[in-house]
């Protein structure tokens, strides 16, 4: 039986992060059939996501963000995901920490908190461990989960740590296998340690993949790679340790019923207060693109990939910008 491949952790989102319809052409070219589109922080296009769950029942679940200036219209933000069917919401460390009433609403609900970058600080770990022991029915991925730094040196860090990868409703996410701070080449064996440590304490059974496309292009990654990474790091894993990380964990976890979905209205002052300014950062902050900039070169890369599925995204933007240079002996004959 062939694996059921599933990313969990994909973004999507205009202008950032493109469509779902691009998302799921190009992992498909990598036998990814299924996927959690994540919005991404600050990128609140709840109308692709909602769109996304409504056209692909089967295949897509999401994962939204709070989004609002003030706790009020935070609060409205995650009324409306819940009502349009996320199954939980990706939250920093700051949100954690700080915003209770938003928690609860997810914990009362049954869903999923997507937690960035956890691993480094006592507190959040705190956090997510109460949260659950509150809410039996909540569970907790956590994108990222990747280190160079030694597990358990010990401390009150590693002590939350050690038991927020003991709880049956955790799930670590390894993703973003290039972009954190490894001092190798693919397949970064400095993070070898982390990954066979974190596997010995949650099993085979709790690890999920995610791609984090489309930022694994801004690296100059590719799709296949990333589905690739765990084997290559590990040779000696085995057929059906692969087929629980890549897809079997993911469905049985993430895709066993979909959150009820209903239709909803978004509020204008969640356009009104999208910052379109931040840059995207490219091969790794090499080239900055405004937000604008970047939607139109993603779109371009997605429609060509579909014709040429080796195509990186760095030989893309090259032969764009070679065809926008003029020819310098050109411009200079006479």
């Amino acid at each position: 039986m062939t694996t059921p491949i599933i990313d969990a952790y994909c973004h999507v989102g205009l202008p950032r992060f493109g469509t779902a319809e691009d998302a799921l052409h190009i992992l498909a070219q990598s036998q990814v059939r299924r996927a959690v589109f994540v919005l991404g922080p600050a990128v609140p296009d709840y109308a692709v996501l909602f769109a996304a769950l409504r056209d692909y029942p089967h295949r897509v679940r999401g994962v939204g963000i709070p989004f609002g200036a003030t706790l009020d219209q935070i609060m409205e933000s995650v009324d409306l995901q819940i009502a349009g069917g996320v199954m939980g919401l990706r939250i920093q460390e700051p949100e954690l920490l700080t915003h209770a009433p938003l928690l609860d609403r997810l914990g009362r609900e049954g869903r999923w908190i997507y937690a960035i970058n956890i691993a480094a600080n006592a507190a959040p770990l705190r956090a997510l461990l109460d949260w659950l022991d509150r809410y039996p029915d909540a569970r907790v991925a956590a994108p990222h989960f990747l280190s160079t730094r030694p597990l358990f040196p010990g401390g009150p860090v590693d002590d939350a740590l050690r038991s927020l990868l003991a709880h049956p409703r955790f799930y670590p996410i390894f993703s973003r296998q290039g972009g954190l701070d490894s001092a190798q080449p693919y397949p970064h064996v400095d993070l070898r340690p982390w990954v066979e440590q974190v596997i010995e304490r949650v099993g085979w059974e709790r690890v999920l993949w995610g791609s984090e496309y489309p930022v694994l292009f801004w690296r100059d990654e590719t799709p296949t790679g990333c589905r690739d990474w765990l084997a290559a790091l590990l040779p000696e894993m085995d057929d059906e340790q692969r087929a629980a990380y890549l897809g079997m964990n993911a469905a049985r976890a993430l895709f066993d019923a979909p959150p009820p979905r209903h239709p909803v209205t978004i509020p204008g002052w969640v356009e009104a207060q999208i910052d379109y300014t931040r840059p995207v950062p490219l091969f790794p902050h090499g080239l900055q693109l405004p937000m604008a900039t970047y939607n139109r070169v993603h779109r371009g890369f997605a429609l060509a990939r579909r014709a040429d599925p080796s195509l990186t995204f760095s030989r893309f933007v090259a032969a764009a910008l070679d065809q926008a240079t003029p020819d310098m002996n050109e411009s200079h004959t006479p």
